[in-house]
């Protein structure tokens, strides 16, 4: 009959616009997953991030929950020594760069290419561990379904450091607990979230020093850190956050380091530090500013059995190179478009 076969039609095109409208309402979230590919054999992955995370997160959650389980695994991961070292050398402005071990135990990572709706582009560096994925589990990440990759898509808010495509780089480094400053005038931002929220609304180290002051920092889900932030201009500082305040050092020439302890501590109480006075003197015999390949050999110089990875960013040119587990004769580059 006509009508059975208006009826069908009807029904089959409205079948079809809601296959289409979910396609559409999940594009982000899969697109992001899908594009996940293995770098090398570490492995590193890289990974382009499309759309805004606290939704695409919603929509995860909409599809699969998988939070509980997510929390309850990052609560599970040991918690290791950190040993990082830092510095940003910042006497050539045409190639200044930003350094950075990342020592801890064995971490498969993951390059994540945020591409923030309306704002800033950004580079950066995640450990798949925290985001709740086992180490047998992230060593074949790109073997996974998409299901069960979900948890990729909070990656941009569990980096260790990064760079945006306004020459802003940020890195962290463990340092002992000293309690937390808390406002309660003040909203609260998770340490590492903190991060991100430069990499994406920041291009100077005076904003971004500005945003963490307006903030309440969250150490609760790992260890305290101290931030080394840098900028295109050359200007950088080295933020500490504590119960006893919030503190802000310069460097004392075109160059400035960073280890794991606190740095606003008189000289007399700092501890010695062999990877942190290899790294100034190294910088101050080079005026602090380094030829091409020299930041990369001086992250070797100051290398640990753990070290999982070493990064210099070029925050001029937008230029990354990454050695994953100590093959420094096997350097990644990859490239941010800056503005």
């Amino acid at each position: 009959m006509k009508w059975i076969r208006v009826l069908s039609w009807v029904l089959s095109w409205m079948v079809m616009a809601g296959v289409i409208a979910a396609c559409v309402w999940a594009f982000q979230p899969l697109a992001t997953l899908l594009s996940l590919r293995k770098l090398n054999d570490y492995p590193l992955y890289r990974l382009d991030y499309y759309g805004d995370m606290q939704s695409n997160l919603a929509k995860a959650e909409a599809l699969e929950h998988f939070f509980a389980s997510w929390e309850q695994a990052i609560a599970s991961q040991p918690q290791a020594g950190f040993a990082c070292s830092l510095f940003f050398s910042a006497a050539d402005p045409a190639d200044m760069q930003y350094g950075r071990n990342f020592d801890w135990q064995y971490s498969p990572a993951l390059v994540v290419v945020v591409h923030q709706p309306g704002g800033s582009t950004s580079i950066s560096i995640a450990n798949p561990q925290w985001m709740g994925f086992s180490v047998q589990r992230a060593a074949h990440l790109d073997q996974l379904p998409l299901v069960e990759r979900l948890p990729l898509l909070a990656s941009p808010a569990l980096l260790t450091d990064g760079m945006n495509n306004r020459g802003l780089v940020v890195g962290m480094a463990a340092v002992p607990e000293r309690g937390e400053l808390f406002d309660a005038q003040k909203p609260t931002l998770d340490s590492l979230m903190a991060m991100r929220a430069l990499l994406d609304t920041t291009a100077s180290v005076p904003e971004a020093v500005e945003l963490l002051a307006a903030h309440n920092i969250d150490m609760g889900s790992g260890p305290s850190i101290h931030y080394l932030i840098a900028d295109s201009s050359g200007q950088s500082a080295l933020v500490e956050i504590t119960a006893d305040g919030f503190f802000q050092s310069a460097p004392n020439g075109p160059y400035q380091t960073a280890t794991n302890h606190y740095f606003t501590d008189p000289p007399e109480q700092q501890p010695a530090c062999p990877r942190l006075e290899t790294m100034n003197q190294a910088l101050q015999a080079a005026g602090g500013r380094l030829a091409p390949g020299e930041a990369m050999r001086l992250l070797q110089q100051v290398s640990q059995a753990n070290t999982q990875w070493s990064v210099v960013y070029h925050n001029t040119s937008g230029l990354m190179e990454v050695v994953m587990d100590l093959r420094y004769d096997q350097p990644l580059t990859l490239r941010l478009n800056m503005r």
